[in-house]
C-alpha cells in the first residue's frame, strides 16, 4: 500500500497542505524548509491514511524542524508506540547553543538540547515515516519527551 503525508508549515497550508507521496517529495520538503524564513522552520506531518480521533484530529503528530544556517534539524513524535501513548524526540548531537528552537507557522517550538540530527537523518526518518504508514521511524534513536521542555 502506498501512503501520503499532509505537511503543514505555513498558514496557507491550513486549507491546502503540502502532499508528500514519494521519496522525491520528502527531499523537496526538506529543501523547502531549508529555504524558509525562521517563522516556518518546523513542519507538522500527518499520515493521511492513519485513524482520526473522535474529534476528527490525527491520532499522531510528527514534527520536523530544520535549521538552515547550521544544516541540522530535530524531530518530535506524539502517538502510540507498542501500545503506549506518549511523546518522544529523536536523540542526536548536543547543541552548541543555549536552546534548540524552530518555529511552526510563527509559533516557537523548543526541542531538547541533545536533539540535533544531520539532514540525511532527517530525510531518512521522514521517508521511513511515509513508508511505514505513519509509525515512529526506527532509523533513529528515540528518547521520552522531558518534562522540563515546553
Amino acid at each position: 500500500m502506498s501512503y501520503s503525508i499532509e505537511a503543514y508549515y505555513r498558514h496557507e497550508h491550513d486549507d491546502r497542505p503540502v502532499v508528500i507521496r514519494t521519496d522525491a517529495d520528502v527531499e523537496r520538503l526538506v529543501d523547502d524548509l531549508l529555504a524558509e524564513s525562521f517563522d516556518h522552520t518546523m513542519a507538522a506531518l500527518y499520515l493521511a491514511e492513519r485513524p482520526r480521533t473522535e474529534q476528527g484530529y490525527p491520532d499522531h503528530d510528527f514534527r520536523v524542524g530544520i535549521n538552515a544556517e547550521r544544516k541540522v534539524g530535530g524531530i518530535k513524535f506524539a502517538g502510540t508506540v507498542e501500545g503506549s501513548a506518549g511523546v518522544w524526540y529523536a536523540a542526536g548531537a548536543l547543541a552548541q547553543h543555549d536552546e534548540v528552537v524552530y518555529e511552526y507557522a510563527g509559533h516557537p517550538e523548543t526541542l531538547p538540547l541533545d536533539s540535533e540530527l544531520c539532514l540525511d537523518q532527517i530525510r531518512l526518518a521522514v521517508k521511513d515515516f511515509l513508508r511505514s504508514g505513519g509509525e515512529r521511524p526506527a532509523s533513529i534513536t528515540w528518547q521520552a519527551w522531558p518534562v522540563n521542555v515546553a
